[in-house]
């Protein structure tokens, strides 16, 4: 099976890792919206950015699965964290980061 150009062990982990990052989302707890909305960046983050970061690494297909899965746990903070990014702290991180 190949589902959106990836293959069944991919999208096992994606959805192993997204279940489980719904299920440990302080914020999913809330309401079904919320651990949809959790579990949908979690999904979406591995899909769009796999095989651009391993591109970037330079890591290749033998570490595709891993990427996919760390993407998928840490896609939905950084998600959160970008929408929730206002000038005044994009500011104070630009200054933090120059340090």
């Amino acid at each position: 099976m190949n589902l959106g150009g990836q293959d069944e062990k991919f999208w096992l982990a994606v959805i192993r890792a997204a279940i489980f990052k719904v299920w440990t989302s302080k914020t999913s707890h809330r309401s079904i919206w919320a651990a949809a909305a959790t579990g949908a960046f979690a999904i979406f983050c591995p899909y769009v950015f796999t095989d651009s970061a391993l591109t970037v690494l330079g890591w290749g297909e033998n570490y595709k699965i891993l990427v996919a899965a760390m993407l998928t746990l840490t896609g939905e903070g950084i998600m959160r964290w970008v929408v929730n990014l206002t000038p005044e702290k994009a500011l104070e991180f630009w200054k933090e980061f120059k340090k």
